[in-house]
């Protein structure tokens, strides 16, 4: 996952869905690593509850490794033990770069 892990392709997904994400706290801690490190040949894919069944049983028979990261839902993203609504994320976002380097983009 370019720019940023598990963390920013989990935000940029509801972002672009204007839908809430859940993620809990990774398994052996160490949450920075895990939800920004960008580990080669990992992807975030979303499905419906009713094909979270049919998309493990097509990784398995590929054998390809899957594991549940969390579930969409609601207006905030939370990573762990810490959340954010996500229009104040969504705006953060868009306005960061602009505001750090105090430039006015139409």
């Amino acid at each position: 996952m370019p720019r940023g892990g598990l963390a920013v392709a989990l935000a940029e997904m509801a972002m672009a869905s204007g839908i809430g994400a859940t993620v809990g706290e990774p398994e052996g801690g160490a949450p920075l690593a895990a939800f920004f490190g960008e580990d080669q040949a990992r992807y975030l894919v979303a499905c419906t509850a009713g094909n979270a069944a049919k998309l493990a049983e097509a990784a398995a028979a590929a054998g390809v490794p899957l594991a549940t990261a969390g579930s969409f839902g609601g207006e905030t993203v939370v990573l762990g033990g810490d959340a954010a609504a996500l229009a104040e994320l969504s705006q953060l976002y868009r306005t960061a770069f602009e505001k750090s380097l105090n430039l006015e983009l139409a």
